[in-house]
């Protein structure tokens, strides 16, 4: 029978060394960090939609009526306002991580507003502009508002009606 052999300490150690695995003279350790940027999920939502108020078409060719997006006067050309109709900018708020920076993109080309009972009959929106440079520098406070304005263009053409239509302002962070 064979018996197996006591193991100590130091014939572990001598084990060791016979078959090369060296032992740590020493042992060192250093400190490593890590680190995140974590930022918030941008959020922005419309709060009032755009109104080109009530208005009259033109008697020949086509009128416009251009919205500020500051919320200044309305400019109507070849086109007359009915009544004391009101017209309103669009108005967008949002949030964003203090000290970001979001980018704001509106339609580059026109959207088509369509009356309502009559998807046949439409008016057309274009030259989309914002109150600020088109990027913003969230600095002091983490929320922004943004105005957008528009041009429609309405043709003597024009049947009456309730005209209807939808853009999209996009926010991403850079």
């Amino acid at each position: 029978m064979i018996r197996p052999a006591p193991c100590s300490a130091s014939g572990l150690f001598a084990a060791a060394l016979l078959l090369g695995i060296p032992s740590p003279a020493s042992a060192a350790n250093a400190p490593g960090s890590a680190t995140v940027n974590l930022y918030k999920p941008l959020l922005l939502a419309k709060t009032t939609d755009m109104d080109f108020g009530s208005m009259f078409p033109p008697a020949s060719g086509t009128g416009t009526i251009k919205l500020d997006p500051n919320g200044g006067a309305t400019v109507y050309t070849g086109i007359a306002a009915a009544g004391t109709s009101p017209t309103t900018r669009a108005v967008f708020t949002g949030q964003a991580t203090r000290l970001s920076l979001v980018f704001l993109q509106l339609p580059a080309g026109s959207i088509t507003l369509t009356r309502v009972g009559n998807p046949g009959d439409t008016l057309t929106a274009n030259n989309f502009t914002i109150d600020s440079a088109g990027a913003l520098r969230i600095v002091g406070t983490a929320s922004y508002t943004i105005g957008v304005g528009a041009t429609l263009s309405v043709p003597s053409t024009a049947v009456g009606g309730t005209y209807v239509g939808s853009f999209t302002l996009t926010a991403n962070y850079f």
